[in-house]
This record gives structure tokens, sequence and C-alpha cells, in this order.
């Protein structure tokens, strides 16, 4: 089944093709070959021919004039247009200015930071729970030296 239907597309296949290449035929052979007579004008413009053969073609300048004029009505029309306006469209400056990139490491920081604060509550109750031992440890340090100092004194 699936064999037949692949021959199928493939016989479709190339009929399409075929039909392609006779329509291309066509027009090769409908449009009229060039003739001596047509040669195609050459237009030296950063080049200038020593032979003496060649007929001077000189490409005539364009004027900046236009150019100029256009950058002059764009100047104008900055100057005219409120920019913060335009870019907002009626947002809020704060909406426009918080679509700014994001740094590089932003998904890192959120990505951690459940473990952090996890790590930080852990890391507060083991710093609380060494300085309650030294504090013991130093009250029975004293209470030994007071107990030494009794006994030597006896």
């Amino acid at each position: 089944d699936t064999d037949a239907k692949m021959e199928d597309q493939a016989a479709d296949r190339r009929a399409r093709l075929r039909a392609m290449r006779e329509a291309a035929q066509e027009t090769a052979e409908s449009s009229p070959a060039m003739t001596s007579s047509e040669d195609p004008v050459l237009k030296f413009r950063n080049y200038e021919p020593t032979s003496e053969t060649l007929p001077v073609a000189e490409v005539p300048a364009d004027t900046d004039d236009l150019a100029e004029k256009i950058v002059e009505d764009a100047i104008q029309q900055a100057e005219n247009e409120d920019v913060i306006a335009d870019i907002t469209q009626g947002d809020t400056v704060e909406d426009v200015l918080s679509l700014a990139p994001r740094k590089v490491d932003w998904d890192l920081k959120r990505d951690l930071a459940p473990k952090m604060a996890k790590l930080e509550k852990r890391s507060k109750r083991a710093i609380a729970e060494i300085i309650r031992d030294r504090l013991q440890n130093e009250d029975e340090a004293t209470k030994f030296a007071e107990l030494q100092t009794k006994a030597g004194a006896k």
C-alpha cells in the first residue's frame, strides 16, 4: 500500500518536472535572441578607457540637493516630536524602562533563590548553635576555674 502510494507520488513529481521543462523550453524559444544591433551600451562609471575607439561616456553627477533636503526634513520632524511620548504611546515611562534586557545570570539567580533561602536558614541556625556552645563552654570553664581555685586554696 505504501509502496504504491510512493510510486504514485514519484510519477506525479516526474510529470510536474516534465511540464516545467517544457514550459521553460517554450519561453526560451519564444523570446527573441539578441542580435548584433542590440549590443549593450557600456557605461564607464569609475573607469575611463584609454582606447580612442571607445566613445567617452560621461554619467551626469547627481546633485546632493535632494539628499540634503530629506535630511533637513527628518531633523525638523525629530525636533518637533516628543520621542518618549512616541515610544511609550500612552504607557508610562516605567513600563518602557522595564523592557531593558535582563542580566546574563538572572535565570541562575531565579533557580537558586529557594535553595539559597534554605541554606541561609540552616547557616543562621548553625551559627546560633555554635555561639550557644561557646557560651556554655565559657560558663563551664569559669565554673571549673573557680572550683580549681577553691580546691587549690584548701
